[in-house]
């Protein structure tokens, strides 16, 4: 005798029929002897349900949070909600949860802290890749410039706050800068000095410089290997130290020129991603 079964399983169940055992969609024919010593057919029509799956998405900006199935997360990560008999047809159902964080791009970051001389300054450049800055001591604009004269003798701390349009993110991020007495030691020889740390650079630089006689007027100007003016400021003080996110710069070979109607510099500077 001959019988035909229509089997539908859930994903990742089995069919035995006999001593075989089934575990894909097909057509099977097995074919055992009864205890008369007939023949007796089983043809097998096994069919599988399609997956009950889904994946949700959640995007936000580093810092802040989001609840999935009760909980809340504030970092990446990849959640998998198995629902036992969850799906229409009795199977199970899953559900892909991925958690991902968004931030500024380029990260913001001003750098190591900064130690220099009272009778100095210090110039901190940020990234111009963000929207809006707002700095603790005031400024809106990328460029912090701290006076020793003015701050004197200690530690400040400068908190940079930005906003970026295109991730819809903001960052938070701070740098201690400390003056101190840099009386009794030895001066520097030349009229002109210039320190340019690390070289090549990959994410900051450091630009010191040091003008025995500064009267207000040295330029400091950073050009591209074909002459362009890619940033530019003025030194006010005999002895300064500028540091500089060098994110946005394109890989390759720059010139660091230091200028004024008496003296000129300039030294070769390396980014490198």
């Amino acid at each position: 005798k001959s019988r035909t079964d229509n089997i539908a399983l859930c994903p990742g169940q089995t069919h035995r029929v006999g001593p075989r055992l089934y575990s894909s969609a097909g057509t099977y024919t097995d074919v055992f002897t009864t205890y008369k010593g007939c023949d007796s057919t089983i043809i097998t029509n096994l069919s599988y349900f399609a997956p009950a799956t889904a994946t949700m998405n959640y995007n936000f900006c580093l810092g802040d949070s989001v609840m999935v199935l009760g909980n809340w997360y504030y970092t990446a990560t990849t959640l998998i909600d198995t629902i036992v008999g969850g799906s229409s047809n009795g199977c199970d159902s899953v559900t892909t949860h991925n958690i991902t964080t968004r931030t500024v791009s380029p990260a913001l970051n001003l750098g190591n802290d900064v130690v220099a001389c009272l009778g100095g300054g210090v110039t901190i450049f940020a990234s111009t890749a963000y929207d809006t800055y707002n700095w603790s001591s005031g400024g809106t604009t990328n460029v912090l410039s701290v006076s020793g004269t003015l701050s004197g003798l200690g530690t400040t701390n400068h908190v940079l706050t930005v906003t970026q349009a295109s991730t819809g993110c903001s960052a938070t991020d701070d740098i201690n800068i400390t003056f101190k007495s840099c009386v009794g030691l030895n001066e520097i020889d030349a009229d002109l000095n210039v320190n340019l740390y690390p070289n090549p650079a990959t994410n900051f630089v450091t630009i010191e410089i040091f003008d025995k006689y500064n009267e207000g007027n040295l330029k400091l100007e950073i050009l591209n290997s074909i002459g362009q003016v890619v940033s530019s400021r003025n030194i006010t003080n005999s002895s300064e130290k500028v540091i500089m996110d060098v994110n946005n710069f394109s890989k390759g070979i720059y010139l660091v020129r230091i200028s004024s109607d008496k003296l000129y510099m300039t030294k070769k500077l390396i980014i490198q991603k």
